[in-house]
């Protein structure tokens, strides 16, 4: 009985101890509930990042072939141009012979007429030799007619 009624008397004790360590866990369950808390709001936090870089990416992603778009718009007006180009160029080249072929003629001609103007002059000289031969034989016959009209009468 005796170990009953010790067993009694330190029931309040206990009662006490387990009391406060009853308060002590509802302290560590307040204090773990708080910082699950934390958690939860840092999770959500972190969360709301990595979609935020989610979102950042897709953007970026969209700039990139945005601006791979226009580096092939590019490359087309380049090779659009690199073609115009070559064709002014093959058009360039083909004037060059043609004015080639042209300035060859121009001398042709130049040296064409440079012959007519050496035949005129030699015509002309022709010309003035034969009248002056006509205008000798005018004069020779007219002497010649004197002589023979002479002997007639």
């Amino acid at each position: 009985m005796t170990a009953r009624f010790v067993g009694y008397c330190s029931a309040p004790d206990r009662a006490g101890e387990l009391q406060q360590a009853s308060r002590g866990l509802v302290d560590g369950a307040e204090r773990t509930a708080g910082e699950v808390s934390k958690i939860s709001g840092s999770s959500h936090e972190v969360s709301s990042s990595v979609q935020a870089v989610a979102s950042g990416a897709e953007e970026m992603n969209a700039s990139i072939r945005e601006i791979a778009r226009v580096i092939g718009r590019i490359n087309e007006y380049q090779t659009t141009t690199a073609s115009a180009v070559e064709q002014q160029s093959a058009v360039t080249t083909s004037m060059a012979t043609d004015l080639n072929v042209a300035a060859s003629g121009a001398d042709r001609i130049n040296s064409g007429i440079g012959e007519v103007v050496q035949a005129a002059d030699n015509t002309m000289h022709g010309a003035q030799a034969t009248h002056t031969a006509a205008v000798e034989l005018t004069a020779m016959s007219e002497e010649l007619r004197a002589i023979v009209g002479g002997f007639r009468h």
